[in-house]
């Protein structure tokens, strides 16, 4: 639990930064759920499309859809770079 409350503490932190560019690195593939993509948008600024994680889960939270998928990937695109 400890461990938890760092973690959110820290991305508190990071998100109230105050900056006019922010990017992240990652080497990680999103594994488990969409919802490990919703702290790097918030942390980038991208409220835009991500507002808070349930308007996040409401818009691309069911993958299985096709709509959704396209959605996904057009916000993606829009805010990632690949190396």
């Amino acid at each position: 639990m400890k461990h938890i409350l760092i973690t959110i503490t820290a991305s508190k932190a990071c998100v109230a930064l105050n900056s006019t560019y922010r990017w992240a690195l990652t080497g990680t593939p999103i594994q488990n759920s969409i919802d490990e993509l919703f702290p790097y948008m918030r942390f980038i600024g991208a409220d835009w499309a991500a507002g808070n994680i349930d308007s996040f889960r409401k818009q691309f939270g069911n993958i299985e859809d096709d709509t959704t998928q396209q959605r996904l990937a057009a916000f993606v695109r829009s805010v990632i770079l690949r190396r």
